[in-house]
């Protein structure tokens, strides 16, 4: 490992980057796992949460149902090559051999939580390892556009810890990769760590701490949900689930104190033999004279009924601020079908579609590299992403739209490529259906030469056909 001789400013562009992201993006990791700040009215209910843990934890994770509602919509099922042959071939053979399908739903899952993700394709190892791509947080990968051109890349970096001791970053150029090493504790917050704590890392692979991009390509997919600023789908979300946290939690203390009759007596005798059990009489001797009256009596009670009330105020916000079906949330009204279902999911069918329109150009340059690495070049404009539907459609309904489909003269592959089928599921759909015709073929074969021998009998007999 050499010191560097020249300090490359890109690295602390990078460090610098990666200090403004970390803690709000941990945030709202934090709100979609469901772990959210506490809000109390009460320092006695702080202290109740400390003592009991998470037993005190009353909360309803929200976040997590407007991430999720989306998420479960947005499914990449493989891509279609222009020209179709032998490039369509090797691309769905890597989506299967690199299990990128479960690459894309963690990029697509973290893409909405936190307004953007990564995905960076391996550019050197075995001919194994050439060509796999694996998601990663986006509070450690950073993409820098040309200012004077925001769609082209100039830069990439991305951080992380080879242990307790060491951290590493990579900065990839069009030309050339760089790789630097700090020794410092993982503890150590980002924000402190300067460019001058690095020295390049020296191998055998990269000496002088750098080494030639084969590919001119930057490697690092960059997934964004919008294109003007970082925005989470969590954003407007948030203070309504603190709010609702608060008015859970509040209903719950309620319902362990005030919610509760509580009964008084006001006396001077001695009340230890008094006992509440159905139909138990109280005798209570009246004071004497210039004293306070012997009474007894209970205090109002609050009812729950408020705190519901102001719950189902807030999922009503929730639903429409996160165009977000409010049966998501409660399902007290029972869950709806058919064509009401249809018109209560619009919106959130709208938010999928364009999540998808938002991905789909990163998902074809991604494609686009990974046939480049496998030695045929395609043009990312000729790969469509084959996406599953978002709307939520019947069995019947769909059966009916299939059938319409193949009575107006569709072929099967195009009616199941729309259908969001993967091209492993369409191979095999294909495959049983040649078998079924087979058996169907020899069972009337059978039938036939039954049928033929059973006539030569009668005939033989001398009986009529």
């Amino acid at each position: 490992m050499a010191e560097n001789e020249t300090q490359n400013p890109d690295l602390q562009r990078a460090l610098d980057v990666f200090r403004r992201k970390y803690d709000p993006y941990t945030e709202l990791w934090g709100f979609y796992d469901g772990n959210h700040p506490d809000v109390y009215s009460r320092e006695r209910l702080r202290k109740l949460r400390q003592f009991f843990g998470r037993i005190f934890d009353f909360k309803q994770n929200w976040c997590a149902v407007v991430i999720d509602a989306v998420a479960n919509r947005i499914n990449l099922g493989g891509f279609m090559v222009e020209g179709e042959g032998q490039r369509k071939d090797t691309l769905n053979k890597l989506w299967g051999d690199h299990y990128l399908q479960l690459q894309a739903d963690d990029a697509h899952e973290a893409a909405l939580v936190i307004g953007e993700s990564y995905i960076i394709v391996e550019t050197g190892g075995t001919e194994q390892e050439r060509g796999k791509a694996y998601y990663n947080d986006p509070r450690f990968v950073h993409v820098f556009y040309e200012a004077g051109n925001p769609n082209k890349k100039e830069f990439a970096a991305k951080y992380w810890w080879v242990d307790k001791k060491t951290m590493r970053v990579t900065l990839y150029y069009p030309d050339r990769f760089e790789f630097y090493e700090a020794r410092m504790q993982k503890d150590a917050k980002i924000g402190a760590i300067k460019s001058s704590a690095f020295s390049r890392v020296e191998a055998a692979e990269h000496p002088g701490g750098e080494a030639e991009n084969p590919d001119n390509v930057i490697p690092v997919f960059h997934f964004r949900v919008k294109r003007r600023s970082v925005k989470s789908d969590l954003n407007d979300a948030i203070p309504i689930q603190m709010a609702q946290n608060k008015l859970v939690l509040d209903m719950m203390t309620a319902a362990d104190t005030a919610a509760v009759i509580q009964k008084y007596v006001i006396t001077n005798s001695d009340l230890s033999a008094l006992q509440e059990n159905p139909g138990d009489l109280w005798n209570i001797p009246a004071s004497t004279e210039g004293e306070q009256g012997s009474a007894a009596g209970h205090f109002p009670f609050t009812p729950l009924k408020n705190f519901i009330e102001a719950i189902a105020a807030n999922v009503e916000a929730m639903a429409s601020i996160t165009q977000t079906p409010r049966h998501y949330f409660f399902g007290s009204g029972g869950t709806p079908s058919g064509e009401s279902l249809i018109a209560l999911e619009a919106p959130l069918n709208k938010k999928a579609n364009d999540r998808i329109l938002a991905f789909s150009p990163t998902w074809q340059e991604i494609a686009s590299f990974l046939l480049q690495i496998a030695g045929t070049a395609v043009d990312a404009n000729l790969i469509s992403p084959n996406w599953e539907p978002t709307e939520t459609v019947q069995p019947l309904t769909r059966a009916q739209i299939r059938l319409s489909n193949r009575n107006a003269g569709m072929p099967w592959r195009t009616i199941l490529e729309d259908e969001g089928w993967t091209e492993a599921e369409i191979e095999q759909f294909f495959k049983d259906k040649e078998a079924e015709q087979a058996a169907e073929a020899k069972q009337n074969q059978s039938s036939l030469a039954e049928a033929l021998l059973d006539a030569q009998r009668r005939r033989d007999r001398g009986e009529a056909d």
